[in-house]
C-alpha cells in the first residue's frame, strides 16, 4: 500500500582520496573504487564516475524489473541488461556548463518470459519511473530508448 507521506531513508557514503583520480568509497559494509582512465590522469583500476552511474542504473533497473514482474505475475528467466549511453564530456573535460550530461541512454533487455505482449509493454513503460536512478536522469533531461527482446518460455 502506498504511503501518504514520504518515507525517507538516510543513505550515507564516505570516500578517501587515494590519488588525484582514484577514490575508495565506503557504503554500509561495502567498498568500491572509482578511478579514471590513464589518458585522463587516472590509473584505470576501476570505473569512472559516469560509468558507476550506469552501473547504478543497471542494478536499479534489474531490481525494479524483477519487483514489478513479480507483482504482476510475470516470470522472467536469464534476463540481461545492456546500457549504452551518450555522455557529453564538456563538463568533465573543459569545465563547461552542460545542461544534460547524458542526453541519450539506450537500454537493451534480453531474456525469456511468460508475459503477454500487453503485460510486457506495461512493464517496459513503468520500470523507468520506478527506478530512482532513471527517474533522476529523466528529470535531468535524459532521453531513454528501450529495446526489449524477451523470448517466450
Amino acid at each position: 500500500m502506498p504511503a501518504d507521506k514520504p518515507v525517507i531513508s538516510r543513505l550515507t557514503a564516505s570516500a578517501r582520496f587515494e590519488t588525484r583520480k582514484r577514490t575508495h568509497v565506503r557504503i554500509r559494509n561495502h567498498r568500491l573504487k572509482i578511478d579514471d582512465a590513464t589518458e585522463r590522469g587516472g590509473t584505470d583500476t576501476a570505473p569512472n564516475p559516469p560509468e558507476t552511474m550506469l552501473a547504478s542504473l543497471a542494478g536499479c533497473l534489474n531490481i525494479q524489473v524483477n519487483r514489478l514482474a513479480n507483482e504482476r505475475g510475470i516470470e522472467l528467466h536469464g534476463v540481461e541488461i545492456f546500457i549504452d549511453a551518450d555522455f557529453d564530456r564538456r563538463a568533465v573535460t573543459w569545465g563547461e556548463d552542460v545542461a544534460i550530461p547524458f542526453p541519450l541512454v539506450r537500454v537493451s533487455l534480453t531474456g525469456r518470459s511468460d508475459g503477454s505482449t500487453r503485460k510486457l509493454a506495461a512493464l517496459r513503460r513503468d520500470v523507468l519511473m520506478q527506478c530512482p536512478v532513471s527517474w533522476l536522469m529523466i528529470e535531468g533531461g535524459t532521453k531513454f530508448r528501450q529495446s526489449w527482446k524477451l523470448d517466450k518460455i
